[in-house]
């Protein structure tokens, strides 16, 4: 068995192992003659040489007349129009127009990401992705929103952006016909129908119905809490728990603190006067003073907190 170098992934053919590594180092040893193209693979550049044949084959599609130099590649075309996905995922229940597609689409399930931003380090399963990522860099913001002032790197983000301003959820669930914006939230929905629960964890036996609730578990392993108050010292695993916490009595009492503590914290005494950088502030304490005794959960301790502080 063959192992690669950078992911660990096994081949049983060296050949099929080497073409596999060039997409970790981005290497491309097949070059055309004629223009600067190059590939990683020979079977592209082959594909590629016929766009330089003076008489090179036309295949024409029957419906957009779009037309393609090879035959399969037509008729993978094709099943855009025909809806037709025959290859499916046996990890999952999506499918796919093309085997390409679906041999992409499996690497989300095996982690394995070679496509690498050569700015951030940020790893991709599919090439495009990183495409449109470097975009990020780049500020390139080429999608445009008819109805507000935001613009978006990617085509597919505008879309649905669009979607809550027109309200639009185009994917219904064939069960309840509870409808989504996204397609990927319906396939998600449909698994509270089936049960199935295809995240598990691998700490503990618990599984979950979509990666992000198996994410927020996998930090209660770890003791992750990345949402903190800015107000107190408590920290959440999510960013729900964290509003839920800003909603509470206890919190607000603390916001209103935090408040009064920063109108009283430049006060000083000086004399019968209370003074800062030697101006007169009576009647700003007058009014802070006013303000403290209104709130009265606070009253007793804003006292208490001004004479401890000398202020």
């Amino acid at each position: 068995m063959n192992n690669c170098r950078y992911c660990n992934k096994e081949f049983t053919k060296l050949s099929n192992l080497k073409e596999h590594e060039r997409k970790h180092t981005g290497e491309k040893p097949f070059s055309c003659h004629i223009c600067d193209y190059t590939s990683a693979y020979k079977s592209a550049l082959k594909s590629h040489m016929n766009n330089h044949l003076e008489n090179k084959p036309s295949y024409s599609c029957d419906v957009c007349k779009k037309t393609f130099s090879h035959n399969n590649t037509l008729n993978d075309h094709m099943r855009i129009h025909t809806g037709e996905k025959p290859y499916s995922c046996d990890l999952c229940e999506h499918t796919f127009r093309t085997y390409s597609l679906l041999y992409s689409h499996k690497r989300v399930h095996s982690g394995d990401k070679p496509y690498s931003c050569d700015m951030c380090n940020k790893a991709y399963s599919q090439s495009y992705r990183l495409t449109m990522h470097k975009r990020v860099h780049e500020g390139i913001k080429s999608f445009s929103c008819d109805f507000c002032d935001k613009s978006f790197t990617r085509r597919d983000e505008l879309i649905l952006h669009k979607r809550t301003h027109t309200g639009e959820k185009p994917y219904s669930c064939d069960l309840c016909g509870k409808c989504f914006a996204q397609n990927n939230n319906l396939i998600s929905h449909k698994r509270v129908h089936t049960g199935e629960k295809p995240y598990s964890c691998d700490l503990c036996d618990k599984t979950f119905t979509v990666k992000s609730s198996l994410n927020v578990h996998k930090r209660m392993h770890a003791g992750i809490k990345p949402f903190s108050c800015d107000i107190c010292t408590l920290s959440f695993f999510t960013s729900s728990c964290l509003s839920n916490h800003k909603e509470t009595m206890a919190h607000r009492q603390k916001a209103e603190l935090k408040t009064l503590r920063l109108k009283t914290d430049f006060i000083c005494k000086d004399g019968d006067d209370i003074k800062h950088e030697g101006k007169c502030l009576a009647e700003n304490f007058v009014e802070i003073k006013m303000e403290i005794e209104n709130n009265e959960n606070l009253e007793d301790y804003i006292k208490v907190e001004i004479k401890e502080d000398g202020s």
